[in-house]
Order: C-alpha cells, then sequence, then structure tokens
C-alpha cells in the first residue's frame, strides 16, 4: 500500500512537473512529518477550541474574564461591522496567535472587539445562565490568566467568536 502511494506520488509530481509546475511531496499526497509540519492559525485555533470543549468544568462558584468579541456583518445586535463571518474566523485565529506571542490582551481588546471595552465582565454560577452559553463554557474550563475562544455558533455564540481571558 505505501509502495503504491509512493509511486503515485511520483506520478503526480512528474506529471505537475511536465505541466510547468512545481509540486511538494505534499501536493502529490504525500504527507510532510509531523516534524515538519506548521499549523497555520486557523488550524491551531480549531485544535485549541477542540482542545479547551473536552476540559471539564471547574468548580469555581464565581469567575472574572475579560473577552474581545469579532464580529461579523449579519450577526444579531452587531452595528457597523463590514467583515464576512469567514474574515472574522481567521480574524480571531490572528488574533489568539498574537495574543499567544505576548501583545497585550487589554490592548488588542481596545483596537479590536466589537463589544464595548473593556469586556469585563463577572459570573457566578446563578448569573451565568443570563450570559451566551459559549461564553460561559469556556470561562469554567479556563485557568487564572489563560486565555480560549467561544467559536461563533448560531444558538451558543451569536454574535461571533469571543476571545475569552480568565482573570480570576
Amino acid at each position: 500500500m505505501m509502495r503504491a502511494t509512493v509511486h503515485l506520488a511520483l506520478i503526480v509530481m512528474t506529471c505537475l512537473t511536465a505541466c510547468g509546475q512545481e509540486a511538494s511531496p505534499a501536493q502529490a499526497g504525500v504527507p510532510k512529518p509531523r516534524s515538519e509540519w506548521v499549523e497555520t492559525a486557523l488550524e491551531q485555533l480549531h485544535r485549541e477550541i477542540a482542545e479547551l470543549a473536552a476540559r471539564p468544568e471547574h468548580t469555581a462558584t464565581r469567575v472574572r474574564v475579560q473577552h474581545l468579541l469579532v464580529a461579523f456583518q449579519g450577526a444579531p445586535m452587531v452595528m457597523g461591522v463590514t467583515r464576512t463571518r469567514e474574515q472574522a474566523e481567521q480574524l480571531t485565529a490572528d488574533l489568539l496567535k498574537r495574543i499567544q506571542d505576548g501583545e497585550e490582551f487589554a490592548e488588542l481588546v481596545e483596537e479590536y472587539s466589537s463589544d464595548q471595552p473593556p469586556g469585563v465582565y463577572e459570573m457566578t454560577t446563578a448569573t451565568r445562565a443570563t450570559m451566551q452559553p459559549a461564553f460561559g463554557d469556556v470561562a469554567w474550563r479556563l485557568t487564572v490568566g489563560e486565555v480560549g475562544v467561544a467559536p461563533h455558533d448560531p444558538e451558543r455564540s451569536p454574535y461571533g467568536w469571543h476571545i475569552i481571558k480568565r482573570l480570576d
């Protein structure tokens, strides 16, 4: 099977080269070793959302968070936003990467949030039900100082993507 895959990859590379196009082994169907694979910001966003969602919620009765809302045109109750849903998702991925690379969260909230800065909320187990469900789902899985993302979902997070930092 592996021999057939490599053979097919060589045929595809030969055909592309004959047409004047260069082909990498990955384009020809031969995956790169994991050590050579570099995640895009969007792939990293999707992976981190899934990893956070798989965590159990902690038992705190109160959390305080700051969030950066990345909304898109057509989202409910959001005015003046012209980016598409796809652009909002990519911006979320790019902003998360910048935060992880050390940029100041509060400054990015001031510059990019579609909600009113500073975007700080305190929630208790009693008031959690008054927030968007995805917002609490993320807040109660984060440790203090950690950042996570509540992805856009028409039911659980209809306004866009929430980048959330747990303050305490």
